[in-house]
């Protein structure tokens, strides 16, 4: 019983843990036009525990801004149509 009640309390405690881990990530978007380029810098982010959303372009990104703003911006500022200025 004391096993059952220890494994119990063990898996309350590693929930615990990873809702404050997950509610302490920090969200970055990774907005260029070049998907090597965004595939490189998410994969490094995501190593570093941050949590990544891509876009291939500004307007994708700025949509998705108004529902979610990130904790931080990686921007191409050279890409067609909205460029990273916009």
């Amino acid at each position: 019983m004391l096993d059952s009640m220890l494994e119990s309390s063990a898996e309350i405690c590693y929930d615990y843990i990873n809702e404050v881990i997950l509610m302490n990530t920090k969200l970055i978007y990774v907005v260029d036009d070049e998907k090597k380029i965004r595939e490189l810098i998410s994969t490094y982010l995501r190593k570093e525990g941050y949590e990544v959303e891509v876009f291939e372009d500004g307007e994708s990104a700025l949509q998705r801004f108004g529902s979610l703003p990130p904790d931080m911006l990686v921007i191409d500022i050279m890409m067609p149509g909205m460029d990273g200025y916009s």
